[in-house]
């Protein structure tokens, strides 16, 4: 029940989380945009303008007549990993209503899962973006991108703890001796198991 209810919970703050802003894009220290992690999945383009003005210093620094660059590169494209990471995400909540030990197992992969593809999403642009651009470009990454992936791992602790219950309530109840294997204390009614000789509340022997 606990899993049911917290789970779920969990993964639809993660669906919220997308549509906070994650990144934001600077350039010499100017915003060029703020990017939210659904922009990641559909796409957004950047503003020209204040990109080349930011990035060339036209205006700021007296330059005139600078090329302007092609639209493919004032634009980000869908980005696999965070495309992958909402899929999971949105598995890991369908799963979430799935009972039992299979639940758990599967909502647990799909959060680890999701937190890989959010990291490895962050490499990406920090290695393609920044090192391509010669350190024009920079990256601040937002709340809304720690809080994903924060939350990720909160799931994956919820439903590994789950799992654990689980798995030792079915020890116990393998464990858990038949109930032809107690006895009860003549004097005091205490319950005993079948191998005591004396009472374990009262002391009585136990006739033989």
């Amino acid at each position: 029940m606990f899993r049911r209810v917290i789970s779920p919970a969990l993964y639809g703050l993660i669906v919220i989380c997308f549509f906070l802003p994650w990144v934001n894009v600077s350039c010499q220290n100017y915003k060029i945009a703020s990017i939210s992690g659904i922009q990641f999945v559909t796409g957004k383009t950047l503003e020209e303008p204040q990109m080349f003005k930011s990035q060339f210093g036209m205006g700021q620094y007296g330059m005139q007549n600078v090329p302007s660059k092609s639209p493919k590169e004032g634009k980000i494209d869908p980005q696999l990993y965070v495309i992958l990471a909402l899929v999971c995400v949105i598995t890991g909540l369908v799963l979430s209503f799935v009972k039992g030990r299979i639940g758990s197992l599967t909502t647990s992969i799909s959060a680890v899962a999701g937190f890989i593809f959010v990291i490895l999403q962050k490499f990406k642009l920090e290695n393609e973006l920044v090192q391509k651009s010669q350190g024009l470009i920079q990256l601040d990454f937002l709340l809304g991108f720690y809080l994903t992936l924060l939350l990720l791992l909160a799931a994956v602790a919820v439903n590994v703890y789950s799992l654990t219950q689980s798995e030792a309530s079915v020890t116990t109840s393998v464990k858990k001796p038949p109930e032809s294997a107690f006895k009860f204390c003549p004097e005091c009614g205490a319950k005993n198991e079948a191998g005591n000789v004396f009472c374990k509340e009262c002391g009585t022997k136990f006739p033989e």
